[in-house]
């Protein structure tokens, strides 16, 4: 057992229950894993986080708070 290396250039990295997978890389760009691959979402953020409960919530570089709804911000 050891570690995977995952493709990617992230700078932050956010998980929830259930491979609920979110990151950040340095141009601000918000990435979800999704059936083992990196898609890019729209918007941008300098941190993202993910609740237990599922939910995901972003900082935009401004200082916005922004919380995924029904596939968007």
């Amino acid at each position: 057992m050891g570690w995977q290396k995952i493709d990617g250039q992230l700078t932050q990295l956010a998980v929830g229950r259930g491979n609920n997978v979110w990151g950040v890389n340095s141009q601000n760009n918000i990435f979800r894993y999704i059936n083992g691959t990196w898609q890019q979402i729209s918007g941008a953020a300098t941190y993202v986080g993910v609740g237990v409960d599922g939910t995901v919530w972003v900082v935009s570089r401004a200082g916005f708070n922004y919380k995924w709804v029904d596939y968007g911000w």
